[in-house]
């Protein structure tokens, strides 16, 4: 398997199909298990907000409604700019960097919360995504400088 072919599969399942999935998981599990009322009762506990009480449901619900439905945007946005490439295109470094990114939080979001499936995933997503971009950015000088 040639580079821009590794390239090509580690964008489409890291930055397309991966978020997609999790936020679709992350939604299920907020509305299968997390919305039951034990779990609510709990979160009615009020704390200030912005200068203003409120219960804990509202903020800690809310954000992670949110948080589901933007990991599936993220791999939406992604997906249709793996569409927009011509065959054999590889992904541009600005895509490749932006997944980077996304993997960098949630690595970090693995270390800070203790979370061994977010450390992992992220630190294997970001070893493959720093590798396209390496390579991406290596091959662009090669490409300038023999012109």
């Amino acid at each position: 398997m040639n580079s821009i072919k590794f390239i090509r599969i580690v964008y489409l399942v890291t930055c397309c199909r991966v978020p997609i999935i999790i936020g679709l998981m992350h939604l299920y599990v907020h509305f299968d298990e997390l919305m039951g009322d034990a779990i609510k009762q709990y979160l009615l506990k009020e704390f200030i907000v912005l200068s203003q009480w409120q219960p804990l449901w509202y903020t800690w619900g809310m954000t992670s409604f949110m948080m589901g439905i933007g990991f599936v945007i993220i791999g939406l946005l992604h997906s249709i700019s793996f569409m927009g490439l011509v065959k054999r295109e590889p992904p541009s470094i600005a895509l490749l960097l932006t997944g980077l990114l996304y993997y960098l939080g949630v690595l970090y979001s693995g270390i800070l919360f203790k979370q061994s499936f977010q450390l992992y995933g992220g630190f294997i997503c970001v070893n493959l995504l720093l590798y396209s971009v390496v390579f991406m950015v290596m091959k662009n000088k090669v490409s300038a400088s023999t012109t």
